[in-house]
């Protein structure tokens, strides 16, 4: 067994439990499911204080950059951690609260390419859902690497490949993100 998949940091467990609480983060009364308009909200049974269930936001940099000859190649990691280990994919990962997206796409390059990057165009932004979470939201980024990316936290292997070249990636998501910054370019 890896060291990466016996140290997984505390955040990601903490976002692996269940979603869907059970009692008012309020008064600890039982929640009941209620709907308003057409949805069907966890409502405390109690004190009427509702449980919203909102989607994890995600920063994600496509990271590319020109190599001598004047061809264009795009930076990928290759995950060492759940979901999709060993899957490539762009470097990126969780918004904190009072984060900017933009800072929270530079901050997860840091991390997980060990460079600085410049962030540049917003890509777009787009949403996925896995078994039955609450959905991930993910804002994508164009972006330089500063220096050259190595393998930081998270990671097994960083490698940059030339666009006709390059591996699928995990997530439609981001398979999403590069299609749109190639039609940028």
């Amino acid at each position: 067994m890896s060291v990466i998949a016996v140290a997984a940091p505390r955040e990601h467990l903490e976002r692996s439990r269940p979603l869907s609480p059970r009692f008012c983060e309020h008064c600890g009364s039982t929640l009941v499911r209620i709907t308003v308009d057409t949805r069907t909200l966890a409502t405390c049974s109690r004190c009427g204080h509702i449980a919203f269930h909102n989607p994890t936001v995600v920063a994600v940099t496509v990271l590319v950059d020109r190599d001598a000859h004047g061809s264009d190649g795009v930076w990928l990691i290759r995950r060492g951690i759940e979901p999709f280990r060993g899957s490539w994919a762009l470097p990126g990962g969780y918004v904190d609260a009072g984060e900017h997206p933009h800072d929270a796409a530079r901050r997860e390059c840091m991390e997980e390419v060990l460079c600085d990057v410049r962030i540049g165009t917003l890509l777009g932004v787009h949403h996925a859902k896995f078994n039955g979470d609450d959905g991930v939201v993910v804002i994508a980024y164009a972006g330089t690497p500063l220096s050259t990316p190595r393998v930081g936290a998270e990671v097994v292997e960083v490698r940059r490949f030339p666009l006709s070249l390059r591996p699928s990636l995990a997530f439609d998501t981001h398979e999403a993100a590069l299609a749109q910054w190639q039609a940028l370019s």
